[in-house]
């Protein structure tokens, strides 16, 4: 048997899937302000993440420093045009300063969020009300990733238009990248799986970060840069200084904090099959609910595909229609959705002994 995982931009979630607009700790308080910092800020999820996973650690960190924060969930988890997604985050900027009588907001994103800001501060006139865009691992120029445009022809347009040389990505950076007034900050990693190369989520007029830049033994990826101490200090070192992230800023180097991302994967038991169905035994390694996709193919090509909704910590035989008689032998792909991307682990099998 082969095991292996790779991550990958998210691809859309069966109906229903989104949790109900649970904001993370210490976020959406629309009676909050602030002296210290009086300029709100907006946390802006990426592909088929949400606010609930995503700001575990951002949101309540930015408000034990003093800020009020705000927290919104893309249309369908981000898979949707990203035009949706766009007038839904401008019309949030517009809900937070009425609410607040902020004249101003500061918008912190991942990745596909990370990238939305610019391209909101430019296409949706909110270029005068914008302080700070923080990017954390954006798509600023799209991705190299191969799977990135096949995925728009199964439910995620927004991974399509993410894809290099878009027609999305040529119209937000024809002209200047970082036009002012708002500062720029992009935080990467090399790490970084999804948003490939790495180098591309650089912006010209913004203080560019990589976080081994400072502290080489961050390994954190693309997936978890949301729950990285480093990236974390980078932001409240942009947020809280007039202009972008000093380059020079030295940040304390520690751990990433673990979010307990949910994770599936195919048990080592081998799937019953038959002429046109398979059973294939699949288990949630999570605290949380697991959604996502179970592919199988052989040599030959796909077999079929299934939508996967597990419960924590739960394993579940699921039966998948197969397109043909496989051959001998089988590779079960699982995926399970993340926040701004997804994680792949594939199970090589062996039929008939």
């Amino acid at each position: 048997m082969l095991v292996a995982a790779v991550a990958c931009l998210a691809a859309a979630a069966p109906a229903g899937a989104q949790t109900p607009g649970i904001s993370p700790p210490g976020a959406n308080d629309f009676a909050c302000r602030s002296t210290a910092h009086p300029v709100p800020v907006i946390l802006v999820h990426g592909t088929f993440g949400d606010m609930t996973a995503s700001w575990n650690l951002f949101s309540p960190a930015l408000v034990q420093d003093g800020y009020c924060v705000f927290a919104l969930d893309l249309v369908k988890r981000g898979v949707a045009p990203m035009d949706q997604s766009a007038d839904k985050l401008a019309a949030f900027i517009d809900e937070v300063r009425t609410k607040t009588g902020a004249a101003k907001v500061s918008l912190v994103g991942h990745s596909q969020g990370g990238m939305l800001g610019r391209y909101v501060a430019r296409f949706r006139g909110k270029l005068d009300v914008i302080d700070d865009i923080v990017g954390l691992a954006p798509s600023s120029h799209g991705t190299t990733n191969p799977l990135a445009p096949p995925l728009g022809g199964i439910g995620c347009r927004a991974c399509a238009e993410q894809a290099a040389g878009s027609a999305f990505m040529k119209k937000l950076n024809a002209g200047e990248e970082a036009p002012p007034p708002p500062s720029y900050t992009v935080v990467s990693t090399k790490e970084d799986e999804v948003v490939t190369p790495y180098k591309s989520q650089a912006l010209a007029g913004a203080t560019n970060v990589v976080l081994q830049a400072r502290c080489p033994d961050d390994v954190t990826g693309h997936v978890g840069i949301v729950y990285d101490p480093v990236a974390l200090q980078w932001t409240l070192n942009a947020l809280g200084r007039p202009g972008p992230a000093d380059p020079a800023f030295r940040p304390e180097c520690r751990d990433a904090v673990g979010g307990d991302l949910p994770q599936m994967f195919a048990t080592a038991k081998t799937p019953r099959v038959g002429k046109h169905r398979a059973g294939v035994r699949v288990h949630c390694a999570s605290a949380q609910r697991c959604i996502g996709r179970l592919v199988l193919r052989d040599k030959h090509g796909r077999l079929g595909i299934r939508a996967l909704n597990i419960g924590a910590h739960k394993t579940r035989t699921m039966r998948v229609h197969l397109s043909r008689t496989p051959v001998r032998r089988v590779t079960a792909k699982v995926l399970t959705f993340q926040p701004g991307g997804y994680i792949i682990v594939s199970l090589g099998y062996k039929l008939g002994g």
